[in-house]
């Protein structure tokens, strides 16, 4: 009978130690996940800052590309405006130029004129003053 009481009581203490450890696994069970859910909340937490900074970043380099793509358009559109200044310019150079060649030419050409009315008058005078000393009369 003593054996049977002392084999009870060695089974009890068994269960009793057993339920025990079970406790403390469920604690620390417990605890682990108390901390993987907090852990999970702060890389969440993390995640979601770090997104929004990103999103900052991506913003704020959207405003500087806008940026730079609108001086490059002020610039592209200053360089055209110049160079339809420099092809004005150079047009109207051009139309100077002709006009003084075209001036030049017609000022040669009167004086080809000239020149040519004054030989044939030459001729002309000294054919009649040959015809006068021919036949004065």
């Amino acid at each position: 009978k003593a054996l049977k009481e002392q084999q009870k009581q060695k089974d009890k203490n068994n269960k009793d130690n057993k339920d025990k450890k079970n406790k403390d696994k469920n604690k620390q069970d417990n605890k682990d996940k108390k901390n993987n859910d907090k852990n999970k909340k702060d890389q969440d937490a993390k995640n979601k800052s770090d997104q929004k900074k990103q999103e900052n970043k991506n913003q704020n380099k959207s405003k500087k590309e806008k940026e730079q793509e609108e001086q490059l358009k002020k610039k592209k559109q200053s360089e055209e405006e110049k160079d339809k200044d420099a092809q004005k310019q150079q047009e109207s150079n051009q139309k100077k130029q002709n006009l003084i060649s075209d001036m030049e030419e017609k000022k040669w050409l009167n004086q080809l004129k000239d020149q040519k009315n004054r030989t044939f008058l030459r001729r002309f005078e000294s054919k009649s003053s040959d015809d006068n000393i021919k036949n004065p009369w």
